[in-house]
This record gives C-alpha cells, structure tokens and sequence, in this order.
C-alpha cells in the first residue's frame, strides 16, 4: 500500500541513531499507531492498546517489539506500518483540526531543516498525502493521529490533512 511513499531520511542515518523505537514506557505516546487495513498476519498478536504495536521492557525501556538492537534494525521493516514509514513526520491533532508535523528532535531532521532537501521532502510528503488512497487511509483511521501534549514543542506543523 505505501511502496510509494517518498521517505526522506536515508536508512544509513536511521542505523546510526538510538531514537526511535524505543520509549520512555510503554504507554508512550510516540509508540507507532496501526491502521486498521495493517492488520495483517505478522503483527496482528503485536497490537497492543489504542492500535499501537506492543512494547517490551529492555535495558530499562520500552522497546517496540519487531526491534533488534543488535543490528539496529526493525525485523518486519519492508512491511512496517504507515506510521513507522511517516516518522520523523508526525500525524498531530488538535481541538477538531488534524496535521501533519515534523518532529524536530530527530538528528536527521535537525541537520536537514533548513536545506532544500528537507523543502522538497515537505512537498513531496504533501503531495503524497493529497493522494486519493492515503486520504481514504488516513480519514477511516483517525486514531493514528496523536495529541502530543506534552511534547508539543518539539513539534513543528507543517500543514493541514483535510
């Protein structure tokens, strides 16, 4: 469904990171959120609440579970869910009103935000988000889009999803 979806930070930066998916706890609000068509076979005994993928403790911290941290890698990566490709874009909402964001506190993000590239991938991920099928996506599965309350400064928005 999503073999299309323009991703903006090289997988090269992503192995050198420590960030994602991993969690404070495992009620954290930055766990990856599950549509409802990604219910497939493979993950669907790794939902947790609230459509997240379940979490396991880990040297102190809630790890999602389809992580290795030998290898840095995600064990199920080609058929990860849409919120794990959108990261470090962020599904945010607010009163009535739904956004996508981008979270800055991702290295790659930080070095990139004010390059051309990052303009583009801006365009890109909106005209993606424009698309027919994503629209329906993301309109019949209003629960991938978080409050962040707590973290809303490290958030920046960059638009609006209708």
């Amino acid at each position: 469904m999503y073999k299309d979806f323009p991703e903006f930070v090289t997988s090269e930066a992503c192995l050198q990171c420590d960030g994602c998916c991993r969690f404070s706890d495992d009620k954290s609000v930055w766990r990856p959120k599950v549509g409802k068509e990604e219910l497939t076979d493979s993950i669907r005994n790794d939902i947790g609440e609230e459509f997240c993928l379940r979490t396991i403790d880990k040297n102190n911290q809630a790890q999602c579970v389809f992580f290795r941290e030998t290898n840095n890698k995600c064990s199920i990566y080609p058929n990860r869910p849409f919120d794990c490709r959108l990261y470090p874009f962020v599904l945010l909402k607010e009163k009535n009103r739904r956004f996508l964001s981008v979270h800055k506190m991702c290295p790659y993000v930080s070095s990139k935000h004010n390059s051309e590239e990052f303009k583009k991938a801006v365009c890109e991920i909106k005209k993606y988000m424009n698309g027919k099928s994503i629209k329906i996506f993301v309109s019949q599965n209003r629960h991938l889009f978080g409050e962040y309350v707590n973290y809303r400064n490290e958030l920046e928005v960059l638009f609006e999803i209708e």
